[in-house]
């Protein structure tokens, strides 16, 4: 397969996963509720860890105090308290990655510590061996960057989130049906049309951002990853708030800026930046801002889906556009030079 096979089938992916939701969701169990946990800490490395961003924000939301914490970063602060009672929720798309496995083992039989793991690879078995409970992702295999895996970790987030909460699950499993039919539309389309001014401007230029805030930024940190490993150009993901704090500098002719809302939040600040981006001559492109309505900031549109899952939706465009960006570069999009599909060299 290949990179664009991945890509189209990811509407696919996402519903043999949620065919499956009831006993996925039944078989995640825990000694005791979530609330009575002194820690919950959410970890992963690169795509999953991005992902996982969005499951933080979701238990956050619902009144649970929640650590998302890279996993090189989890084990250069040395062990867990041993009279804390943690659950650590793990996602590695390949269940192999090097610092996932290089955690489990320095941590395997701590009492005081429940697993949950989160994984494509039901053969990994380091990590599901130490999992309290482990949802499969089958998306099947994927040939090149992530791109199925990373929506269905994201919608295994919002299976996660019902069985950690006891919570109902008729109107998710709903919305995300919804979302892969709404991907499976966009993804049947025109999408090269809305990429050509986007491909033209990268050509001039010497910065190029992803940028975005709140549940955008997973997006951002997402793209801003996958374009550097399939179309080996090296764009940055950055919060519309750090963006301001210094990077705002680079802007000028050469600065390509792709901004990505998180529906109305914060609309009038993330209108105000573009002005100024805009108005200091920066190639500015929008996805998710259906409000902004200048000829200098170009809407580049993403796959209509339910209130709520714009997370699934934002990152498609972001995907496609590494095809005619890896086109004229002159090379195969998604192909690896120096990388594997799996990192495990710590």
């Amino acid at each position: 397969m290949s990179y664009l096979d991945d890509i189209l089938f990811q509407p696919a992916a996402m519903r043999r996963l949620i065919d499956v939701a009831d006993e996925t969701i039944a078989a995640i169990r825990l000694p005791m509720p979530l609330g009575d946990y002194d820690r919950i800490i959410v970890t992963g490395m690169g795509g999953s860890h991005f992902a996982n961003y969005y499951l933080c924000r979701e238990l956050t939301a619902r009144g649970f105090s929640v650590e998302w914490t890279p996993t090189d970063e989890l084990i250069s602060l040395g062990a867990l308290p041993t009279n804390q009672r943690i659950v650590v929720i793990a996602a590695s798309q390949s269940g192999l990655s090097g610092e996932v496995v290089a955690w489990v083992k320095q941590n395997a039989g701590a009492s005081n510590i429940d697993l949950i793991s989160i994984t494509n690879n039901p053969d990994a078995r380091v990590l599901l061996d130490a999992s309290h409970a482990s949802i499969l992702l089958r998306a099947g295999e994927e040939a090149t960057v992530s791109t199925k895996t990373y929506l269905n970790t994201l919608a295994a987030a919002r299976l996660l989130v019902h069985a950690l909460t006891g919570t109902e699950t008729t109107m998710t499993l709903a919305g995300l049906r919804d979302t892969a039919d709404g991907i499976e539309e966009y993804l049947a389309g025109p999408w090269r049309d809305a990429l050509t001014g986007l491909v033209e401007a990268d050509r001039q230029a010497r910065a190029r951002l992803l940028v975005g805030r709140a549940g955008a930024l997973g997006t951002v940190l997402q793209g801003a990853l996958i374009t550097k490993e399939a179309a080996k150009l090296p764009y940055e993901g950055l919060s519309a708030g750090q963006f301001r704090h210094g990077p705002l500098d680079l802007a000028d002719e050469r600065l390509l800026v792709w901004f990505f809302a998180d529906g109305d939040y914060m609309s009038a600040e993330n209108d105000g930046l573009i002005d100024d981006l805009v108005r200091f001559g920066a190639k500015v492109f929008t996805t998710g801002m259906a409000g902004v309505k200048r000829a200098s900031a170009q809407t580049i549109p993403m796959p209509r889906v339910p209130v709520g899952y714009d997370e699934f939706a934002r990152i498609i465009p972001v995907e496609l556009a590494n095809i005619p960006l890896s086109e004229a570069e002159g090379h195969e999009p998604g192909t690896f030079r120096h990388n594997d599909k799996v990192t495990t060299k710590l």
